[in-house]
């Protein structure tokens, strides 16, 4: 039985996902259609503005959310840049890198929602643990299937990959940006090699060349021409050089270490839906599915494509064209110089958003935040399509109750936001129009001042740092 606090259902019919609300009394009569409350998400809409929102439907055309009366409110997909399922809801107010008040419950954090539900932050931190020892093939335009590479025999040109939904997939090597073995630590592995492919075992040795299979035997050419033939089972991982892209369309990120650009999503009862990711060259089955419709490797009717069925609990967020919106955390940093005073200071580093507690190294949105470890003035070239930027600067939880300074945003050298962070304010939000000057602006700096406390605790988090694109 589904506890009334627990009311984070949708449903689906074919085109989209579509939750209906009992009380609305529609769709009564379509078999299709599952009744339910819905679930508590930020909505992010078209200028990066967040709402906290009661969501009764999402597709990649419509969402429909509950209104304060208890009615329905649709808004096209295209005034939306994201949905972030939030357990227990979020704060709105402190923009869109707002955390959820479930997860930060479940975490023993300080804000303990009495209407949240403690269960489900739980069930999503459990699927997200025993995700996080299988391996994954991430993909250049940034999707990801966990799993385990075949031991098939040692076929040029792709990597057959097993996922638990999906099936194996057939992936050509020029669409893979790094796999990741079993077992096989990818917190600290660089996104990208400098130059060459380079395959990193188990044992820790490494080779440089050119990969030229992941099957089994694994083979890398060298720059001497040498081609070394190994077990697949000597793999730890491996980082290709092939360039990376943005991806387009509806892009989901699940529970399961799973990131899909989706063709279509479909009902299939309860809390259940099916997904069927692009396919757009990058992925394909290598075994086409029985065609039982039973989400796990069926194939989509007539077309042999391979989907997937999940549990609505399992999303953690929704890009609607994740074409247009860029990481903060993507962007080359130019400089970074401790604030004057200090002769030294620890450079920034990616950390995991509250949210993405035991995600590893696949941050919600292809957003990882960012920490500036103290005093300083961090600089970043902006893409030319840029059109706004926002994100939640936040002192470190561990900076209470000494952390205390001022945070300055200038754009082209012109300051463009400011907010004092210490005593009861330890986060605020920042959405900035980055065409204001009549062009784009080209430079997004940070600049932290310490305060009455002096620099010790002054440790600042951006949040879900992300760049509106034209």
């Amino acid at each position: 039985m589904i506890d009334s606090l627990s009311m984070h259902f949708f449903a689906v019919i074919a085109g989209g996902l579509t939750a209906v609300a009992s009380q609305a009394g529609q769709h009564a009569d379509d078999p299709g259609a599952v009744r339910t409350d819905g679930f508590s998400a930020l909505l992010i809409d078209a200028q990066l503005r967040a709402r906290s929102v009661h969501v009764l439907t999402f597709s990649g055309t419509t969402i429909t959310i509950a209104d304060v009366a208890g009615g329905r409110t649709e808004l096209p997909a295209s005034e939306c840049t994201a949905l972030i399922p939030t357990p227990g809801g979020a704060d709105a107010e402190l923009g869109i890198g707002a955390a959820s008040r479930g997860m930060i419950s479940a975490l023993g954090g300080s804000l303990l929602d009495a209407g949240a539900d403690p269960a489900l932050p739980l069930e999503k931190i459990s699927e997200r643990l025993n995700a996080a020892a299988l391996g994954a093939v991430e993909l250049v335009d940034g999707q990801r299937f966990p799993g385990s590479p075949v031991p098939t025999s040692g076929e040029e040109e792709s990597v057959t990959w097993q996922h638990e939904k999906l099936g194996p997939l057939s992936i050509a090597l020029d669409r893979v940006a790094r796999a990741v073995a079993p077992g096989t630590n990818a917190i600290g592995l660089p996104d990208a090699p400098a130059k060459d492919d380079e395959l990193i075992l188990a044992n820790g040795d490494r080779i440089t060349g050119l990969i030229l299979s992941l099957g089994d035997p694994l083979q890398i050419e060298k720059e001497d021409g040498t081609i070394v033939t190994l077990p697949q089972d000597r793999m730890g991982a491996a980082l290709l050089a092939n360039p990376r892209r943005r991806a387009s369309g509806m892009m989901l990120w699940l529970d399961d270490g799973t990131v899909l650009a989706a063709e279509r999503l479909s009902a299939r009862g309860g809390d259940q839906f099916t997904v069927w990711p692009v396919e757009s060259g990058q992925t394909q089955r290598e075994t086409s599915g029985d065609g039982d419709g039973d989400g796990n490797g069926a194939a989509q009717p007539g077309s042999g494509a391979p989907s997937a069925s999940y549990g609505v609990r399992s999303i953690r967020g929704v890009l609607f064209d994740a074409g247009r919106v860029v990481a903060l955390s993507d962007l080359p940093i130019l400089s970074q110089t401790p604030a004057p005073g200090r002769r030294t200071g620890e450079p920034v580093r990616r950390v995991n958003h509250p949210d993405d507690f035991a995600v590893g190294s696949n941050p919600t949105l292809g957003a990882w935040d960012l920490e500036l470890p103290g005093p300083m003035e961090v600089r970043w070239s902006l893409p030319e399509q840029g059109t706004r930027i926002a994100g939640t600067i936040a002192l470190r939880d561990d900076s209470r109750p000494w952390g205390d300074c001022d945070v300055i945003i200038l754009l082209d050298g012109t300051e463009a936001w400011r907010s004092h962070l210490g005593g009861d304010k330890t986060a605020a939000a920042f959405n900035l129009d980055l065409m204001a000057s009549g062009r784009s602006a080209r430079e997004f700096v940070v600049r932290i001042e310490p305060g009455k406390y002096g620099p010790i605790k002054d440790q600042v988090i951006i949040r879900r740092g992300m760049i509106l694109l034209r």
